[in-house]
């Protein structure tokens, strides 16, 4: 991985070109995209904005002669462009400037939950409109005869929105994190685990989300919520992220730590959603009583 740092830092050229490699491969892999993601935030944390955002207009070229010549469409490039590059390289200066992981959290968050706002602006009925759309996917994937049924296509309907912001907030934070590991081995070896384990939201950031949770318990569910839905999943979204920093700063403080880590990251495999949302507590009850700050004799806001 450092051989591949080096190289996408070499030049423009290195790096449109690896950017755009990886994102024309996450439309046969999807997981290159966070590659592709990486690469911009890498090169935008490293050498600047100018040279990040020529990085991504280098390999927005090659992706639309790519896309041009075989499929006859630009909409790939424009999905690469819109949901990933573009965000990646408009949040990194926010990591470079404050060197904090959690502000960058909260600025994906805050990303995720403006774009969200602007589709519920946008659009007249959005779950009317996410109701067609996933009525025209599944007609592709299991034709009219195996269609479920109205009922159940409204209901996924009504929480895509939700489910969209949280997506693209972990994401984008997932691509952001992967650049800056990226930049720590090749200028900075072991400071991105430093880093990550001191990620850590504000106490009202806390408030917040119980409140949002109380909200749409009281609304009757997530599929009621609305914005208030979005921000609640969003929200646990990034307190996921910091109950894994808080993993893995006790593991880094314990005799067999790594063994512990691996054997947690293995309970969450098989656990799923159950076992994220106690990691997701984990990192509220952090925000509230701030754990690392006391393990050190440092104290948080």
């Amino acid at each position: 991985m450092q051989a591949l740092a080096a190289y996408i830092l070499r030049g423009p050229l290195q790096a449109g070109g690896m950017v755009g490699l990886f994102g024309l491969l996450s439309l046969v892999f999807p997981p290159s995209a966070y590659l592709s993601g990486g690469a911009v935030a890498l090169v935008t944390l490293r050498l600047g904005l100018s040279q990040g955002a020529l990085s991504w207009l280098v390999a927005m070229l090659f992706a639309a002669a790519v896309c041009w010549l075989s499929l006859g469409s630009l909409r790939p490039v424009l999905a690469l462009v819109g949901g990933i590059w573009l965000p990646t390289w408009l949040l990194a200066p926010l990591l470079g400037v404050s060197r904090s992981q959690g502000v960058l959290l909260l600025g994906c968050c805050g990303l995720a939950l403006l774009l969200a706002l602007g589709f519920r602006l946008l659009v007249d009925d959005p779950v009317q409109w996410w109701s067609a759309w996933i009525s025209d996917l599944l007609v592709v994937m299991l034709g009219e005869g195996r269609m479920p049924e109205a009922s159940q296509i409204a209901a996924l309907a009504k929480l895509m929105t939700s489910l969209l912001a949280a997506g693209f907030t972990l994401n984008l934070m997932f691509n952001l994190l992967l650049g800056r590991w990226w930049q720590s081995l090749v200028a900075n070896p072991g400071g991105f685990s430093t880093e990550f384990r001191q990620l850590r939201l504000p106490r009202g950031c806390a408030v917040v989300l119980i409140a949002a949770s109380i909200v749409v318990a009281l609304r009757g569910g997530l599929q009621e919520g609305g914005m208030v839905s979005d921000l609640l999943l969003v929200g646990i979204v990034a307190f996921t992220l910091q109950g894994l920093a808080v993993v893995h700063d006790y593991c880094a403080r314990r005799p067999g730590g790594m063994a512990i880590l691996l054997t947690v990251y293995f309970v969450l495999f098989f656990t799923g959603l159950y076992g994220l949302m106690l990691v997701a507590l984990l990192g509220l009850a952090d925000s509230l009583g701030d754990f690392r700050g006391l393990a050190t004799g440092r104290t948080g806001q």
